[in-house]
């Protein structure tokens, strides 16, 4: 059973082994269970009792397993590095093992934020800063939450491609996602993603400490019935803010995209048709009820100038069409945002992280650089030896033995499919989705050289070779060729 404790803790009560679900973690044990309740552990088994678990460091590791919360964390940082680094550096928890299981700027991040969170807890002003940091660095399970009454994290999971979970992993994102929605008092559905995750003991305790270090409530919301009026007065106040305020950072962007839009001049909010504007803010009020100050008169902005466009070219397309555009157009906007994001952190990056890195690329690139080499001989020899006996090769005839072929594209393997029927396939395209069951009962084990990743190759062949199946590569992208060289092999293989 797990239970908030004081600051940053938990209380664990009953049967556990810290050592292999926690590990790292300090952990005191107080007292043996005195609840009749709780059997008594048989000769051998693990400790029954109370024990409290600082799980400060895994907070810490969670964010800073997070690229996201680069950037964000050593802006504040910098503020005051002396300070924050002399903080943390006083700390028994500067120089914890589980900092070891972090390299270059994920373990500078998980530093800078320890002092950033003992600085929290001597000036308790700053407890806004951490929360904006959070919400930059997790702005997707914000966000989720934000706009939905009833938060489903099966329904979340999928939506963001998110595989299931172990017991024993720790996913920070959906601890985010559970604190936030329990923080704004949002119903969560008693969902088995929701049931599994209380049943992960490290995701459970990083959830109670979160809600023991950020108990504060955050901002009010906007009433779904008041939205409409809240997003006519964000329009009013960009409008009467014109080129100096807050709210008119969003301008220069949409101008010059919109301006770029077919048969629309010159836009200007404050010369926007007054009913283009309500029909904007309805729009926004239904789709994003709760979005901030900058992201609404972003929206607005594009759909009335879109509006503006549509008007001018004498269309009938009503605000729904328009709503398909603005989708399309904000996924660009989206991609653009978050390239220049990648761009801003990497300026970000300390020296000592930078030659970290550095070492580290070096020797990736000569791995690959190696592997490279490797494969192209490969791929040679392949391609020598089948030009060697492709005239004198039989017609090729289709192959009922059960064969495993990787590599290559959809379309390939259904042309394939006629000749080996009884053939199982995993394309390139598929090849996160390749399971060591697959080679078990086959044959041999086919690899398409010629349209195959090097990680997928070399899982593959690792497997076949680990079950004694023979592993015959192929250098064709012909389909007949591929059958002709199979049969080849399969022939030599006996």
């Amino acid at each position: 059973m797990t239970e908030p404790g004081g600051n940053r803790h938990v209380v664990l009560r009953g049967r556990f082994d810290t050592a292999r679900l926690l590990p790292g973690l300090p952990a005191v044990y107080l007292a043996a269970a005195q609840d009749p309740r709780i059997r008594r552990p048989a000769a051998g088994a693990l400790p029954v009792g109370t024990t409290v678990l600082d799980v400060l460091p895994a907070v810490l590791f969670s964010f800073a397993s997070n690229p996201a919360t680069y950037r964000r964390v050593e802006a504040v940082y910098r503020v005051d590095a002396h300070r924050y680094g002399s903080l943390a550096s006083q700390s028994p928890l500067a120089g914890h093992p589980m900092f070891s299981r972090l390299s270059g700027i994920g373990a500078a991040t998980a530093r800078h934020l320890l002092g950033l969170l003992i600085f929290e807890s001597i000036d308790h002003g700053f407890a806004s800063t951490i929360d904006g940091l959070i919400r930059q660095s997790w702005h997707r399970p914000w966000q989720w939450v934000a706009n939905h009454e009833i938060v489903d994290i099966g329904e979340y999971m999928t939506a963001a491609g998110i595989p299931a979970r172990d017991r024993g992993d720790l996913d920070a994102e959906l601890v985010i996602l559970v604190w936030q929605a329990r923080r704004t008092s949002r119903q969560i559905a008693p969902t088995p993603e929701l049931k599994a995750f209380g049943e992960s003991l490290l995701s459970w305790s990083v959830l109670s400490a979160l809600e023991s270090m950020r108990p504060s409530a955050p901002p009010p919301s906007i009433p779904q019935r008041d939205a409409a009026a809240y997003f006519q007065g964000v329009w009013s106040q960009m409008v009467s803010e014109g080129a100096t305020g807050e709210l008119a950072r969003v301008l220069p962007h949409v101008t010059r995209l919109a301006n770029a839009l077919p048969h629309v001049g010159d836009i200007a909010p404050a010369s926007a048709d007054s009913e283009l504007v309500r029909m904007a803010c309805d729009v926004v009020a239904q789709l994003e009820p709760r979005a901030g100050d900058l992201d609404a008169a972003l929206s607005l902005a594009w759909l009335v100038a879109l509006a503006q466009a549509s008007q001018s070219a004498s269309t009938t397309s009503g605000m729904q069409e328009m709503c398909s555009e603005v989708d399309e157009l904000e996924r660009s906007v989206e991609s653009e945002k978050r390239h220049a994001e990648e761009l801003t952190a990497s300026l970000a990056f300390s020296e000592r992280a930078s030659r970290q890195m550095s070492t580290e690329l070096a020797e990736q690139r000569a791995l690959v650089q190696q592997r490279d080499v490797e494969i192209t001989e490969l791929r040679g020899r392949v391609e020598r030896l089948s030009a060697k006996h492709v005239v004198a090769s039989p017609a090729a005839q289709p192959i009922l033995n059960r064969l495993l072929v990787t590599g290559g594209s959809q379309a390939l393997a259904r042309r394939l499919g006629q000749w080996l029927p009884q053939a199982a396939f995993v394309p390139e395209d598929s090849g996160p989705a390749f399971e060591a069951s697959a080679v078990s009962g086959c044959s041999a084990v086919v690899v398409l050289t010629s349209h195959i990743s090097h990680s997928l190759a070399d899982k593959v062949a690792d497997e076949a070779r680990r079950q004694s199946i023979p592993v015959i590569l192929v250098g064709w992208s012909n389909p007949q060729r591929i059958v002709t060289t199979v049969q080849q092999a399969l022939k030599k293989l006996g």
